[in-house]
């Protein structure tokens, strides 16, 4: 009965084969959630966002990537495209997206945007009128990479931070906010997690990429916070 050993490795493989369509089958989804619907038994809409997921999927606690409470209300998580349905049918959120890997467009975003020709979209005003409009502006960033020793991130003269800004440098490797964070580069996280997901890769997470010469530009993009001077 030599035939029973080939039978067996083909049930095996068989087996294999399906396990591993059921892992790939897992993809990153963005779950925009109803945040005023929130019971008032739960203090923060993170929390009731954690349960709802819990409730309405036999994944594991984190597969909840990220949860999201300001200008976007909902949270990330790694589904199947089951529990992803199941989620989408509940009365408390508005839709489920799944995620987007997307490639560099350009390395030159100004001439990309069509912003490059004289003032743009501020001609007619006076250089006086810009200069008040650009004073200590909080700018958000999503990059590939940030070299913080670069004197595009020099704060000299640079007034202290607003008591408006509410963000974080984020310690990693390689990336220390007491040193690389400042009065102008003034946030720097990483979010990666979707990312990895995705491309089936792990990334280094720090913000800062860089040689000794140059940034090098690859995912995961932190979001860099920063500010124009102040005169």
């Amino acid at each position: 009965m030599a035939f029973r050993p080939v039978i067996w490795f083909c049930a095996i493989a068989f087996l294999l084969h399906s396990c591993l369509l059921v892992v790939s089958a897992k993809k990153t989804y963005i779950v925009h959630m109803k945040h005023h619907q929130k019971p008032a038994s739960y203090a923060t809409h993170t929390e009731w966002y954690s349960d709802h997921f819990q409730s309405l999927t036999s994944a594991a606690p984190d597969s909840l990537l990220y949860t999201y409470a300001a200008a976007y209300h909902g949270f990330a998580a790694v589904l199947t495209p089951e529990e992803a349905e199941s989620i989408r049918q509940s009365e408390s959120v508005l839709g489920v997206y799944e995620d987007t890997l997307y490639s560099l467009h350009t390395t030159r975003t100004p001439e990309f945007l069509g912003l490059d020709a004289g003032l743009g979209p501020w001609a007619g005003h006076s250089l006086q009128e810009l200069n008040q409009a650009s004073q200590d502006v909080i700018i958000g960033v999503l990059d590939s990479g940030v070299w913080p020793e670069s004197k595009s991130f020099s704060d000299f003269n640079m007034p202290n931070v607003p008591a408006r800004w509410r963000g974080e440098c984020e310690a990693a490797h390689d990336f220390d906010p007491k040193i690389h964070c400042n009065k102008k580069l003034i946030g720097a996280r990483f979010f990666s997690k979707g990312y990895d997901m995705a491309s089936g890769t792990k990334e280094s997470q720090s913000p800062a990429i860089r040689t000794a010469t140059a940034p090098i530009r690859r995912a995961p993009p932190p979001a860099l916070l920063c500010r124009t001077p102040v005169s």
